[in-house]
């Protein structure tokens, strides 16, 4: 009989270390930038501004932001990830 498959069964497609993109979506307002830089840090601390790239929405009520990391492991990225779907001002992290 087959055992379920667990966490642990799958591996990673990626290879680390390596350099990962985050996007972050959230309502466009004067801080969110810096409130996802700072969130990022806490993870990343080399990470800066330069590795930002942000588009509003048509309307400007949005805004996307595209985030460069070194990511050194998936747990680091799992952590991250964790800490961003938590956050009341982020609506999406892919």
């Amino acid at each position: 009989m087959d055992k379920p498959n667990t966490k642990e069964d799958f591996s990673s497609p990626l290879s680390f270390p390596c350099d990962f993109i985050i996007k972050i979506m959230g309502k466009s307002n004067q801080d969110f930038e810096n409130e996802m830089l700072t969130l990022v840090q806490k993870h990343y601390p080399t990470t800066t501004a330069d590795n930002i790239t942000s588009r509003a929405s048509e309307k400007n009520n949005y805004v996307a932001l595209t985030i460069s990391v070194h990511a050194n492991n998936k747990q680091e990225l799992d952590a991250l990830y964790e800490e961003l779907s938590q956050c009341p001002a982020v609506l999406m992290a892919l």
